[in-house]
């Protein structure tokens, strides 16, 4: 199975012909285009869309896509059961799609595997467009009506069932990356070639300098999608200067942080996208070997990847003399410890070596000194998939795409309490606002919204006035980092007026101090210092002088550690205690929290009910009498 595809209506695997020639390439593109035209948008029976992502098979959907396959067997149905990469739509998990000839993609949401059988009752057997064969299933939901092709051209309606862009979810996303999520196989290449895949890199190959396909990337504008921002061309074209063979091209696919899964969610959904971006990337900067390295937390997407690259090495993508261009590439996925400064760009090529992964002082960059010393170019996974259509459509239509100084789309994911968690991608530009309220759907229950915590475990908070600005890269007037909102790796988290601050800054800092790699002082012992100090003031036994303290200390941490995780630590700190200054200190003076989430303050006002007095603390002096600002004396307290 290791190199071969599953064909998309038998089932059955289909063995992996290798290409040796622009011209086979080209021939076999031609009948694979002409084959997901019968086989998707004019399906001869009904067809069973089932999306596999890490995330909805933890939801049942193997255990779904069984029960179809058997139920349909054993009464006889003639029906296809394919097996998709996941649309994003986290919330509706599991979720099934159903195509019948001649009628539109229908989407039916939180499909377990005890609703199959009703199911196939009203959707095969029966007919949405006309009436159900028996009696309607209240607990079956459509979701929405797709379109044949990506993304999403759908105007067919069915009943009342929304159409895809309808949707809120859909309604302000460019799906550019994610065009493909939720209609090919990830497991067969001929899927990827069947809608233009590896076109872009015959183009390279064959009709671009590789100094052409670097300059086409630096006028893109293309700015990496890892969280720094930087732009992959001037990176590119570094690694192609630099002196010392052999050249390394890596794809930081060690994703780690607590809220974010873009990356492993497209290493599952559309790997070919990044092997083909990859590949386009190590010929323009004269690299002959490649690696993707993951973490081991992420198992299906190192299993996918493994397979993509099989399938590539196969079909005559990578290995010696690729289609006959007399290039030699090969890509190996390099599996990582999981720990979270494994991702930093400079840690992980000590992993590649097989050494520890900790930071690197620099100079030397990466592209002049990187894995075993040799010039090295490192980009994200996201920044990769990019490659392809920039190559394929040039470096206007990219420009064309989100702002003048942040072209292009993003990736997000959104958790905490939004209506609609998942992944989607919009382009950059897009209101924070529509982010929460579109493509989040608003608060869950409708409650009150509170903050939105931004740029994963290394961003400020925005709060409601602050949403009708940007997401983007920059710091403009217009821009979220004018309010220090951080775009970071795309993952945002959305708080009610249920959340504590004290509680989720504390977890926050929680994260970084143990995923600290120890290597230099002000992120090891500064860390720890404001977790105590957090720990302290959420647990009733803060001080006043905490508030300067963890203001004081993260501006230290900040300025003197070695690597972007010690560098990006304490904003989330800082952020909160500035915008909810008032929480913190109704915890520290009080020991109480207005949400009534933090535990052990709520131990305390219960505990305080019945013993009037317990645990507070004195009134605390301050060199102008007031209980705020930095504390001259303070009192020792003697708790029960």
């Amino acid at each position: 199975m290791s190199m071969s595809s599953i064909d998309m209506t038998t089932g059955a695997e289909r063995a992996v012909e290798k290409m040796s020639s622009r011209a086979d390439f080209e021939q076999v593109a031609q009948d694979e285009t002409a084959r997901w035209q019968r086989e998707y948008n004019n399906v001869a029976r009904p067809t069973v869309l089932i999306g596999i992502s890490s995330s909805s098979v933890a939801h049942g959907a193997w255990k779904v896509y069984f029960e179809f396959v058997n139920q349909l067997k054993q009464r006889g149905i003639a029906a296809d059961v394919r097996v998709v990469s996941e649309m994003g739509t986290n919330w509706a998990m599991p979720v099934v799609d159903i195509i019948k000839p001649g009628s539109p993609r229908i989407a039916y949401q939180i499909i377990t595997a005890d609703k199959v059988g009703a199911l196939i009752d009203r959707a095969i057997v029966g007919d949405e467009r006309g009436g159900m064969s028996g009696d309607p299933v209240k607990d079956i939901v459509p979701l929405c009506v797709y379109g044949h092709e990506a993304w999403d051209g759908g105007t067919v309606r069915v009943g009342d069932i929304p159409l895809a862009k309808e949707l809120p979810f859909y309604e302000v996303q460019q799906r550019i990356l994610m065009r493909d999520f939720g209609y090919v196989n990830p497991r067969n290449i001929y899927d990827y070639i069947g809608r233009g895949g590896y076109g872009s890199l015959t183009k390279a190959l064959f009709d671009m300098p590789p100094t052409d396909i670097i300059d086409t990337i630096k006028k893109s504008n293309l700015r990496g999608r890892g969280g720094a921002g930087f732009p992959a061309g001037t990176k590119w074209e570094g690694a192609r200067n630099a002196k010392g063979e052999p050249k390394y091209v890596v794809c930081n696919a060690h994703e780690g942080e607590p809220n974010v899964f873009k990356d492993r969610r497209i290493m599952e959904g559309e790997p070919h996208m990044l092997v083909e971006g990859m590949i386009i990337e190590a010929f323009a900067i004269g690299s002959h070997i490649g690696y993707i390295y993951i973490g081991d937390e992420y198992p299906l997407a190192i299993r996918t990847m493994e397979h993509a690259v099989e399938q590539a090495r196969a079909a005559g993508f990578l290995g010696k003399n690729i289609l006959g261009s007399g290039y030699d590439l090969d890509i190996q996925v390099y599996m990582g410890g999981g720990a979270y400064i494994s991702g930093e760009a400079s840690a992980l090529q000590f992993g590649i070596e097989g050494q520890r992964a900790m930071p690197r002082t620099k100079p030397p960059r990466s592209v002049e000194a990187g894995v075993f010393g040799k010039p090295t170019c490192v980009n994200n996974v996201e920044t990769m998939m990019y490659v392809p259509d920039i190559i394929r459509h040039g470096a206007d239509w990219f420009l064309a795409l989100g702002t003048a100084k942040s072209p292009g789309t993003k990736m997000v994911t959104l958790m905490g309490l939004p209506k609609y968690v998942g992944l989607s991608e919009v382009p950059l530009g897009t209101t924070m606002r529509d982010i929460v309220f579109k493509v989040g759907g608003g608060i869950r229950n409708d409650r009150p919204f509170k903050a939105i915590q931004t740029g994963g475990t290394s961003g400020g908070l925005m709060l409601d006035q602050h949403l009708d600005l940007q997401l983007t890269f920059d710091n403009g007037p217009q821009d979220m980092g004018s309010v220090k909102g951080v775009l970071g790796s795309g993952g945002f988290v959305v708080y009610d007026d249920s959340v504590s601050i004290v509680d989720m800054t504390r977890y926050w800092m929680r994260f970084n101090r143990y995923e600290s790699c120890g290597k230099c002082v002000p992120c090891r012992i500064g860390t720890k210092s404001l977790l105590d100090i957090l720990d302290r003031i959420a647990t009733g036994l803060g001080r006043v002088e905490d508030m300067d303290a963890l203001k004081e200390w993260s501006e230290h941490v900040i300025s003197m550690s070695l690597c972007g995780l010690g560098q990006a630590a304490p904003l989330p700190t800082l952020s909160a205690i500035e915008l909810f200054r008032d929480e913190f200190m109704e915890a520290i003076l009080n020991q109480n929290d207005p949400t009534g989430r933090n535990e052990a303050l709520v131990a305390i006002q219960q505990r305080r009910r019945l013993e009037p007095g317990y645990g507070r603390l004195p009134q605390l002096a301050t060199s102008n009498g007031s209980s705020q600002g930095k504390v001259i004396t303070l009192t020792p307290v003697t708790r029960k």
